[in-house]
C-alpha cells in the first residue's frame, strides 16, 4: 500500500483496491483502466488519449445510462479543468460520472451503479 507524505492513501493504491473490488463484484470483464499519464507529453494528443478522462470505466449500462466513469483523487486530490469537461462531455453523452476521494466513497458509488435496482 502506497501513502502520501500527510499519511493519506495514494491514489495510486485508491484504484488498485477499486479493481480489485470489482473483481470480486464479478465485473472485471466490463472495467477499462485508462492509463492517462502519457497525455500529459507534448503531441500525446495524436494518439487519441483524451486529457482529462476518468481513470475507470465501466461498460455497463444501467440507470438509463451506458456506463460510469468514475475519477479517483487521493484524500487532498483536485480536479483539474480538463476532468472536469471531460465529466461534462460524457454526462452529456448519457454516462454516468462520478469522482471519489477515498476507497469507500468510491465504492458508494460502484454499489449504487452496479448493486441497486433499476
Amino acid at each position: 500500500m502506497k501513502f502520501l507524505k500527510g499519511g493519506e492513501i495514494s491514489e495510486y493504491t485508491i484504484q488498485k483496491m477499486v479493481v480489485s473490488y470489482l473483481n470480486l463484484l464479478k465485473v472485471g470483464h466490463a472495467v477499462i483502466k485508462i492509463d492517462n499519464e502519457g497525455s500529459k507529453g507534448r503531441g500525446k494528443a495524436g494518439l487519441g488519449l483524451r486529457p482529462g478522462a476518468s481513470d475507470i470505466f465501466i461498460a455497463r449500462g444501467r440507470h438509463g445510462k451506458f456506463g460510469f466513469w468514475l475519477e479517483l483523487k487521493s484524500k487532498k486530490g483536485v480536479l483539474k479543468p480538463n476532468q472536469l469537461k471531460f465529466f461534462e462531455d460524457m454526462e452529456r453523452e448519457n454516462y454516468y460520472t462520478a469522482v471519489a476521494w477515498s476507497f469507500d466513497e468510491a465504492k458508494d458509488h460502484i454499489d449504487w451503479y452496479l448493486l441497486e435496482k433499476d
